[in-house]
């Protein structure tokens, strides 16, 4: 299981995302917001209509990286 950060609006900054990275440094991290599917650095990008399928996207992120 991954943990998943999720927003509501396109303000995609994030303190709690950043903290759990340099804490637990791991080799993906998820975050759903309203923008469009992207990936920058480690975090890769859902689109919050795409969560019914984060397993199958949870595998792209990780083709990706």
């Amino acid at each position: 299981m991954r943990p998943t950060e999720r927003r509501a609006g396109i303000n995609t900054k994030s303190k709690s995302l950043k903290s759990y990275d340099n804490q637990f440094n791991p080799a993906l991290l998820l975050r759903s917001t309203l923008l469009n599917p992207a990936h920058d650095g480690k975090i890769c990008n859902i689109p919050l209509y795409a969560i019914s399928r984060l397993p199958r996207t949870i595998q792209l992120c990780q083709e990706i990286f």
